[in-house]
C-alpha cells in the first residue's frame, strides 16, 4: 500500500479567489464531483466553498508553510511501513482546510466526527482527507500529526469494521493514539476516573448521541439536542488517547 499526495490547495485557492456569491459553487461542484454520475471527483468535502474573507488568510498560512510539501514528508515516513503491506492500492491524500469560524454548513464536533468515523465513501474510492480548522493556530507540527492521524484511521478502517459501540469508537482512537501520539490536552485525574468510569457501564452501547456526547462533551451535546453527561470538550477523545499512549488505562 502507498500513500500518495494529492494536492488541492491551489484549486480551492482559484475558487476563494471568486467574488463572495453563489458563482462560486459551480466551480467547487465541479472539482467536487463528476460530471457524468456526481461520483467523488477529489476529497474537497471538508472545504466550505462559501467562506468568508477569513479562510483566505488560513490559506496563505498554509501556502506559507508549504502544507502539502509537509504532507508529503509524512506520506514519504509512512510509506517505508506499508510497503510490504499485502494491499497494493495508492491512497491519495488531500489536505482540507474546514472552516469551523464562519462556514454555516461547518460544525467542528460534527464533521469532526466523520472525519475520524465515517470514512468508508472515501476509503472506497482510495482517498484520504486530513483535516485542519479555520479556528486552529496552523503550524507544521499540527500538519504532520493530523495527516499521520488520518492515515492510520484509514489503515484500521482497513482492518477492522466501522465503530459501532462506544468501545470500538474508543478502541480506534487508542489504536490511532498509539501509533502517533496525540495532541489532544491532558485529561486531569478527576475527570480521568470521571471517563473510565462511564466508559465501562455503557462500552456496549451503540446509542449514537450517548457516544457523540461522551466523546465530543456538553457543548456539543447541548448543541444537538442530547443529554449532557458531564464532560468537557473532546474528553472522551482525549480518554481514548490516553489510553493509547499507555498514559491511563482502559478498564
Amino acid at each position: 500500500m502507498t500513500f500518495e499526495l494529492l494536492p488541492v490547495l491551489h484549486l480551492m485557492e482559484q475558487v476563494y479567489a471568486l467574488p463572495l456569491s453563489p458563482a462560486r459553487f459551480g466551480p467547487y461542484l465541479q472539482l467536487l464531483q463528476t460530471e457524468v454520475d456526481s461520483e467523488l471527483a477529489l476529497p474537497i468535502a471538508g472545504f466550505n466553498p462559501m467562506a468568508k474573507a477569513h479562510i483566505n488568510a488560513k490559506m496563505n498560512e498554509l501556502k506559507a508553510m508549504n502544507a502539502e510539501a509537509l504532507v508529503s514528508e509524512v506520506l514519504e515516513e509512512l510509506n517505508i511501513g506499508t510497503a510490504t503491506l499485502p494491499d497494493e492500492r495508492i491512497i491519495k491524500v488531500a489536505l482540507n482546510l474546514s472552516d469551523d469560524l464562519g462556514g454555516g454548513w461547518t460544525n467542528r464536533y460534527s464533521n469532526d466526527y466523520s472525519s475520524r468515523f465515517s470514512i468508508d465513501a472515501l476509503l472506497k474510492r482510495s482517498f484520504c482527507s486530513p483535516i485542519v480548522w479555520a479556528s486552529e493556530t496552523l503550524t507544521p507540527q499540527l500538519i504532520r500529526q493530523r495527516s499521520r492521524e488520518a492515515c492510520y484511521r484509514c489503515l484500521y478502517r482497513l482492518l477492522h469494521p466501522k465503530a459501532l459501540t462506544l468501545q470500538d469508537h474508543v478502541a480506534q482512537e487508542a489504536r490511532v493514539a498509539s501509533a502517533v501520539g496525540s495532541i489532544l490536552p491532558a485529561l486531569n485525574a478527576e475527570t480521568t476516573e470521571h471517563c473510565a468510569d462511564f466508559f465501562l457501564s455503557n462500552r456496549a452501547s451503540e446509542n449514537y448521541p450517548l457516544i457523540f456526547s461522551y466523546l465530543y462533551g456538553d457543548k456539543a451535546a447541548i448543541a444537538f439536542g442530547y443529554e449532557p453527561l458531564g464532560f468537557g470538550d473532546f474528553a472522551g477523545l482525549a480518554y481514548a488517547a490516553a489510553v493509547g499512549t499507555g498514559a491511563t488505562a482502559m478498564v
